[in-house]
Formats: structure tokens, C-alpha cells, sequence
């Protein structure tokens, strides 16, 4: 984290938690961490039973089906683990359809700015508004919307990973996010060791790709199969409209080795970006991780993305 420009501070303040940001961001007032960040917070339940945050018995319940099999998402070029459906844990927290429409004002600045009271003036002071309101002021997520960005062609878009695929090493683990097994998780026995096949197998000594040929080693190269099978797209918009960022979420068979799949999370960026004025563009614009950032994409009307993931 360190090395990346991040920071992980301690919140202890109910409920726990731990706040990650970078170090070049603008503090929060009157605390260590900067804005944006994000929460890390205490599960409960990985090994079986009810799942939920915070609080072994007086948390959020999350069902295991939205938790696993995780995956992994971006935070400002950052990989993190995550929910599987992580829009729907977020539904679920939040409580509510418009949990990615409404703004809800920090409370530390809550704190700090309410001219009134809070008890005989409450309706002249709201924490909450439509995101759309304040669109001229800071940028926001789009919806997200199935197939590619306008004028984007889909196959062009296929090719491009099919090359990254060809320039990657021999697939290895990676380390285990959690950690070494609890005496919770050693006592489930089969039920979570079952949740996510990658642990169980890789303490049986098989190579990633050995998980879908068992028995079999895997030499050649990874291959898609067709087309993609999911192709979901939402936009970073800055103040006044213009596009940040297009972010694709997308998932394809491989032909090689079959029966493997796999999860992409790309990003396509206007070349003529340098001149979008927004304080969010260094924090959603960092580089990413990947091979992918040479690459660039034509769209139809003439215009160029630059692609990574």
C-alpha cells in the first residue's frame, strides 16, 4: 500500500472499521485519512452460517450468495477484494432502490457546517439530494448500461484482450486475502472450503488452471471462446459533461483452456482528456496494473480510447 501511495488508518469509532486513501489527497477535517476513501470493515460468518458487517450478532446480514465468490474491484487503480455482487450488498446496507442516486453529506462536515438546529429547524437542513444536482460541482458514476461505449466496437474491443491475454505469465496463485485458515473455518470442514475453490485448491498443490483440467498441466496460451458473454458500461462524468472514463465490466469462456472463465474490468479513457477540470480526475485516472495501457481503440465517429485494465 505504501509503495502505491495509499494509507490504511484505524477508525475506532462505532462501528470499527479501517479507512484507506491515498496520501496525496486532501485530508478530512480534524482526521488522519483523506477524501475520498473507502471502508474496510470486520465480517463475520466466513466460514458458515449467517454472514454479516460489523457485528457477529447485531450487524448487517449479507446472504452468501451476494458475498461469494468474490471478486476483485478498482479503487483509483488499486485492485481490492470485494463481493461477488457488490451493487447488491450496497442495496442491502443502504437499505433502498436510490442508494447510487442520492448524496449523503459526510458527517464530519455535517458536523462542522449545520447552521441550524437540529431540533426545531431540521427541515431547512437535509444531508441528503439528488446526485444529479450537484453535477456542475463533482463528478459521478453513470448508470450502468449492457454493451460497449457508443461507437466502441465490441470484437475491436475482444481483439485487444485476446493480445493481453498472449503477452501474460504462467497463471499463479496469489496471496490469500484472509489470511491462513481460522479454527472456525478448519472445523466447517467442507462447507467453506467449498465457498471458494481457489483456497481448497491451492493447498492441494494444483496450478490455477489445473483447477478446470484436473490432472492435466496447462502450457499454452489463454484463449477466449467467441464473444463476450456479459458487456456492461458506465461512465465517469465530469462537471459539464464530459466523460472521465468509461468503465466496462465484461465476462468471457475460454476456448483455451476450456472451461475456464473469466472476469474483466477495463477501462477506456479519452485521448483528449488532459483538459477536464475535476477534482476527482487524479483520484479515478490514476494508472492502472496492467498491460493493457498501450493499447489504444478507435470508436466510429474518429474519436480514441486509450484501454486498460
Amino acid at each position: 500500500l505504501h509503495t502505491a501511495g495509499f494509507e490504511l488508518f484505524a477508525h475506532a469509532e462505532r462501528p470499527l472499521t479501517f479507512k484507506l486513501s491515498s496520501r496525496a489527497w486532501p485530508k478530512v477535517p480534524g482526521k488522519l485519512y483523506g477524501y475520498p476513501y473507502v471502508d474496510i470493515w470486520f465480517c463475520h460468518g466466513w466460514a458458515s452460517g449467517p454472514f454479516s458487517l460489523q457485528s457477529a450478532g447485531f450487524g448487517v446480514p449479507m446472504p452468501r450468495e451476494v458475498v461469494f465468490p468474490r471478486q476483485k474491484l478498482f479503487f483509483a487503480g488499486l485492485p481490492l477484494w470485494s463481493f461477488g455482487d457488490a451493487r447488491e450488498s450496497l442495496l442491502r446496507y443502504y437499505g433502498g432502490s436510490n442508494a447510487f442516486t442520492t448524496c449523503v453529506g459526510h458527517q464530519t462536515f455535517h458536523r462542522q457546517e449545520r447552521k441550524y438546529s437540529e431540533e426545531n429547524e431540521e427541515e431547512r437542513f437535509s444531508g441528503r439530494m439528488d446526485c444529479v444536482d450537484l453535477a456542475d460541482r463533482f463528478a459521478f458514476v453513470s448508470e450502468l448500461a449492457s454493451g460497449p461505449p457508443d461507437g466502441v466496437d465490441a470484437s475491436a474491443l475482444l481483439s485487444a484482450v485476446a493480445a493481453w491475454f498472449l503477452l501474460q505469465p504462467k497463471p499463479k496463485w496469489g496471496l490469500d486475502p484472509d489470511g491462513p485458515p481460522s479454527e472456525d473455518e478448519n472445523d466447517a470442514g467442507s462447507e467453506a472450503s467449498s465457498q471458494e475453490m481457489f483456497r481448497s485448491a491451492r493447498a492441494g498443490g494444483l496450478l490455477p488452471l489445473e483447477v478446470v483440467q484436473p490432472g492435466e498441466v496447462f502450457a499454452g496460451q489463454l484463449r477466449p471462446k467467441g464473444g463476450f458473454e456479459t458487456l456492461n458500461t458506465s461512465q465517469l462524468i465530469g462537471p459539464g459533461g464530459k466523460i472521465i472514463h468509461h468503465l466496462l465490466e465484461a465476462q468471457l469462456a475460454l476456448d483455451s483452456p476450456q472451461g475456464a472463465r473469466c472476469d474483466l474490468l477495463l477501462r477506456l479513457r479519452p485521448l483528449r482528456d488532459e483538459d477536464v477540470g475535476t477534482q476527482l480526475l487524479g483520484t479515478f485516472a490514476m494508472k492502472g496494473a496492467g498491460a493493457l495501457e498501450e493499447q489504444l481503440l478507435e470508436s466510429s465517429d474518429g474519436s480514441a480510447f486509450r484501454l486498460d485494465d
